[in-house]
């Protein structure tokens, strides 16, 4: 789980079966900050009876975490899995409770109570383990972090599965999706509308040897066929191979789309994902989207206005009821104030998170509301209505995370996060239209995370989403303190970070970010100031720290590093870096401009090197000491010129 929640209690009642074991247990995940989510680990050769999760609210009141929540994770090549709850409707003082039941192989249960910074824990077992030099049948501890692991044995032992490891190239992998669609197809296939998706992954594995492959496979997948030894779990087949070998996993699932990405398997490579529909045209776009462009006659997404205007009523129609503007904000200006209003109150309410929810779709407003979490959508669409009621100009905005305004015009794959547009105010046409990020808890009323920037957009306002914005970072060594000053993206970033620490690390984490492991903070500014400038003061560690890992790599704008040194100056120009290092006396001055957010890691290593003076010449080794009674030794004499 994140380092902001903490396992409070862990109540384990274990029952010996003649299969193995059945363990169900009851937990309490406190969140120190906010908690945006909270994993339930399942160990290879497991699985998952029953799982049901609730937030507890601090003033009383009770959420459930339904299954629109809960995420399954794939299975990994050692057979463990993970479902994660996600849960950022979850803020200081409140607490996770997850009921759950698992199925666990008949091998020694192992007990471990200090596990995820347990501090209550009790284990309840049909079968006697040896605790404190006696048998005992029932634990309970009240500072678990001082439980050294416990292994209960299983009345009837058997050799746990051999876990087969991945090797590192394991197979080539062919995917080919095909669309059928009974009766006549319809403009809206998706969802609904009686088509299928038939998938039918091919592996073809090379290497010598055991190896495990896993499949990804979709939770409403149908008619599951796989040939050769497999396990199948919720969210994934596992593949176990003994050597060179084709191999394939097909099955079915409702409500085709007519959009996708090319697909990707976890330690394979995809060679050719191939996607068919009789009397259909698919067109494929740079290789990595794909989309119906037209069934028979019928055109599906025939340009970007079509497509923007057939979300925009999909939008309109999940938005039936309107969520009414909060009772203390009736009646104010749709300004800045009142806008920061609708967003603390909405955050407050119901937290945003990245749930496994498609962004295209959202919920009925309302209901997504009251169940205490939303997608960036939902929220975008939420807070445009607000500000409508209130006599503001606002419309939502769908945009391209990590992908500058190249990227697909044609298809909404890829479009995962969601931004609010603000209309250009009609008192100061020349200030255009603005943007906020309905995501963020620690933006500033028009203030957006650096990797929504620059991005291509779909809305009814326009193509271009939010600008890049130019942050500063300033760095000064000086009398063993390393002074440091962030502004915008920059110092964005910087409180984003310590917010996923917990209280009481933050001042060490805030030290090692600029001073490397070991660093110490001196004193502090503007850290609860939103959109404001960041200063620290720090005790640096005597590890030198690299660039990327100073200034982030993720933000455009001037990086300045002051420090005492002298070597020579140098004056880089590479891609979209671009750096001078000046020297005046005994100080060293670097300064390096990024003017783009996707500066590839390579090319930041290959600009270190250019800036990286050569290191001097080493002196040549003293020639071993003559022995005695040995004539000294004396260079030759000059040879005469010819």
């Amino acid at each position: 789980m994140p380092a902001t929640c903490f396992l409070a209690l862990a109540e384990v009642e274990l029952e010996a079966e003649q299969a193995g074991w059945r363990e169900s247990g009851t937990y309490e995940a406190i969140a120190e900050s906010r908690c945006p989510w909270v994993d339930v680990v399942v160990p290879p050769g497991a699985s998952v009876v029953s799982l049901q999760a609730r937030v507890r609210l601090s003033d009383g009141g009770r959420r459930r975490v339904d299954d629109e929540r809960m995420e399954v994770m794939p299975r990994e090549a050692d057979g463990s899995g993970r479902i994660r709850l996600h849960t950022p409707d979850a803020l200081a003082g409140d607490t996770v409770h997850v009921r759950l039941v698992r199925e666990l192989p008949a091998s020694s249960y192992i007990w471990d109570p200090a596990a995820n910074r347990g501090r209550y824990s009790s284990l309840t077992s049909t079968v006697p383990f040896v605790w404190g030099g006696s048998e005992r049948a029932d634990v309970w501890v009240a500072d678990a972090s001082t439980v050294s692991p416990v292994a209960v044995p299983h009345p009837s032992p058997v050799e746990p599965p051999v876990a087969r490891e991945l090797p590192a190239v394991p197979s080539t992998a062919r995917l080919t999706q095909r669309i059928v669609v009974k009766g006549e197809p319809q403009r809206a296939l998706y969802p609904g509308g009686g088509s299928r998706f038939e998938t039918v992954w091919t592996l073809e594995h090379t290497a010598d040897g055991p190896a495990a492959l896993v499949v990804p496979v979709p939770l409403a997948a149908e008619d599951l066929t796989v040939e050769g030894e497999h396990e199948v779990y919720d969210g994934s087949v596992r593949l176990l191979v003994d050597g060179p070998g084709s191999h394939t996993v097909r099955f079915t699932r409702p409500d085709a789309p007519t959009h996708g990405v090319r697909a990707t398997l976890p330690g394979a490579r995809v060679a050719e994902h191939t996607v068919q529909m009789d009397d259909a045209r698919v067109r494929w776009e740079d290789d990595a989207y794909w989309w119906l462009a037209s069934v028979g006659l019928h055109p599906l997404t025939p340009d970007r206005p079509g497509l923007v205007r057939a979300l925009d009523q999909r939008f309109r129609r999940a938005a039936l009821p309107e969520p009414a503007v909060p009772v203390h904000v009736r009646g104010s200006v749709p300004d800045g104030a009142a806008l920061d209003e609708l967003r603390t109150t909405l955050h407050l309410r119901a937290g945003v998170g990245d749930l496994p929810l498609d962004p295209l779709f959202p919920r009925r407003l309302v209901k997504a509301r009251n169940a205490g979490a939303l997608t960036t959508t939902e929220a975008a669409l939420i807070l445009s209505l607000q500000l409508g009621q209130l006599g503001g100009m606002a419309t939502w905005g769908l945009v391209h995370p990590g992908s500058p305004r190249t990227a697909s015009a044609s298809t909404p794959a890829g479009y995962t996060e969601a931004v609010l547009v603000l209309a250009a105010d009609p008192s100061q046409p020349a200030r255009g239209v603005r943007f906020v990020d309905p995501g963020c808890t620690l933006c500033a009323a028009f203030e957006v995370r650096p990797h929504l920037q620059g991005t291509a957009m779909l809305s009814p306002a326009g193509e271009v989403g939010p600008p890049l914005v130019e942050g500063r970072a300033e760095v000064t060594d000086a009398d063993g303190q390393r002074r440091v000053r962030l502004e915008g993206p920059a110092a964005l970033l910087a409180r984003l970070e310590l917010a996923a620490q917990p209280k009481d690390q933050r001042s060490r984490v805030l030290a090692e970010m600029f001073g490397g492991p070991g660093a110490t903070t001196v004193s502090s500014a503007g850290l609860s100031q939103l959109g404001g400038a960041l200063e620290v003061v720090i005790t640096p560690s005597d590890t030198p720290p690299d660039p990327r890992v100073l200034f982030g790599t993720t933000w455009v704008g001037e990086r300045v590093w002051v420090h005492p040194d002298t070597p020579t100056p140098a004056h880089v120009h590479r891609d979209d870096l671009c750096a001078l290092s000046t020297v005046e006396g005994d100080v060293r001055t670097d300064r390096l401009y990024v003017n783009s957010p996707w500066v590839e890691d390579s090319v930041w290593q290959g600009f270190r090197d250019a800036l990286t003076p050569p290191s001097p010449p080493a002196a040549p080794e003293p020639a071993p000491p003559a022995p005695e009674g040995s004539p000294p030794h004396t260079d030759p004499p000059p040879s005469p010129p010819e």
